[in-house]
């Protein structure tokens, strides 16, 4: 549909102006085919619109695809055009919008959700108009307001602006105390429809209690909830049956797949292997440990770790190997978890000499078992090394907070996030300060000892 349009300049009352596009005296049947005839002051185009005005015209709806043409509006001005409905769908693609404008119309009923998607609504102009119900909740998604006129309605007549030249007397809690007070005098069935909506009519309560003094509004409040809850106790109820009967039945699952389980553990192969490790009669290999020997299964070694097998299968004819840099009560404990799947407690592990371990082994459940434990005792003092050690064993979350703990160490080097990548670097940063820093010390030492000679 084409609109005859004028591009001006509009001038409000308190001094702003802004360009846009006016059209006037016109029936816009269609609400979502527009075109915009009109000749551009020199200089100008569409994208400089900010202001787009309906004058005197018939329209029903709020007029939708303006912002195809104009994309950089602000301010959305139906004046003395028969508006007669506005909704929140309506204003979808307004989101941009900054002032919406809605002068001597004959609108009715403003929903609460109205401006639910336009937080950028800073002005708002309904005076004029024939309106009857505002939900009182309308404002409240509106942190930016500095005009709010409902003048010259059938119920309402307040009007808050910041702007000195309007000479309002009215506050913006003026504003919405009406709402709540002209709200809760309607029809009682409006009232519990307007709830019901709200789904919490205990914050409600709370909401309008703050606002209104009026007794009558609370104590309609207060019987809806009541009526609220005993309707809703019932079904409260049966849901939490539900519930409980479902928690039931996850529960039941639960303990069939433990059972399952732990029936496993004790009769198929995880029982099997258990028995073995017991059993030295049937081990047909030799781990030397420092000053102990270790008889195992020799497949298990291949099988449980990549480094062992490895140097089993380059000496298959080995009856016998010596581990070095591990200690015996460590390499129990990885020979344990080889044969159960086991993870150790915490009595008595050093989880430092596990994680190296098991990292040089590549037995990767260990090893992230072990570094989790570890990330509890990172400090100052072990943040270094084990930086340097989750890096090389690949270990996340150890290596994440080792380096943030030397970031707090080393406060004057300034470490960035993404060096954690490049360990090398961050180890050679740090050498070099800590190089400097010594060297530093012992000049210090030497001044300190010569003014004692003098």
């Amino acid at each position: 549909m084409e609109l005859r349009c004028r591009f001006i300049d509009f001038t409000f009352a308190h001094g702003e102006k802004f360009y846009g596009c006016k059209v006037e005296n016109q029936q816009i049947i269609d609400q979502h085919c527009l075109k915009f005839i009109g000749k551009h002051e020199k200089g100008k185009t569409d994208d400089d619109v900010l202001y787009v005005m309906f004058y005197n015209c018939n329209i029903a709806k709020i007029p939708q695809g303006i912002t195809k043409h104009f994309w950089n509006m602000k301010i959305l001005d139906i004046d003395r055009s028969k508006l007669r409905t506005i909704c929140r769908h309506d204003l979808n693609e307004y989101r941009k919008l900054e002032r919406l404008i809605c002068y001597k119309n004959e609108l009715e009923y403003l929903p609460g959700d109205l401006f639910m998607d336009i937080k950028l609504l800073d002005f708002i102009d309904f005076c004029g108009n024939k309106l009857r119900i505002i939900e009182p909740n309308i404002l409240d998604c509106l942190d930016r307001l500095k005009n709010v006129n409902f003048g010259m309605n059938l119920n309402y007549d307040k009007f808050y602006s910041v702007y000195p030249i309007y000479s309002t007397k009215d506050s913006l809690n003026d504003v919405k105390s009406q709402l709540v007070d002209k709200f809760f005098q309607l029809e009682p069935k409006i009232i519990e429809n307007f709830l019901k909506k709200c789904q919490n009519p205990v914050k409600m309560l709370k909401m309008f209690s703050t606002r209104s003094t009026n007794s009558a509004i609370k104590s309609t409040i207060l019987e809806f909830r009541l009526d609220f809850l005993e309707k809703n106790v019932e079904k409260l109820t049966e849901n939490l049956e539900a519930e409980k009967v479902q928690k039931m039945e996850i529960l039941t699952n639960f303990q069939h797949q433990i059972d399952s389980l732990t029936s496993q553990l004790t009769t198929g192969i995880f029982g099997d292997l258990k028995r073995f490790l017991q059993n030295d009669n049937i081990k047909d290999f030799t781990v030397k440990v420092n000053d102990r020997n270790f008889r195992v299964h020799k497949f298990l070694l291949e099988a449980r770790s990549p480094t062992l097998a490895e140097v089993l299968n380059a000496n298959p004819d080995a009856d016998n190997l010596k581990l070095l840099d591990v200690s015996d009560d460590i390499f129990e404990v990885i020979l344990k978890f080889f044969y159960t799947d086991e993870l150790p407690g915490g009595d008595g592990i050093d989880f430092l000499d596990l994680f190296i371990a098991a990292g040089r082994l590549k037995v990767e459940e260990l090893k992230n078992y072990a570094g989790m434990k570890l990330v509890g005792q990172v400090d100052g003092h072990n943040a270094l090394e084990l930086f340097k050690l989750s890096s090389k064993f690949k270990h996340k979350v150890l290596k994440m907070k080792s380096f943030e703990e030397l970031k707090v160490k080393y406060p004057k080097l300034n470490l960035r996030d993404e060096w954690i990548e490049d360990a090398e670097k961050v180890m050679r940063i740090i050498d070099r300060y800590e190089r400097k820093e010594e060297a530093m010390r012992k000049i210090e030492m030497e001044f300190e000892d010569l003014k004692v000679k003098i």
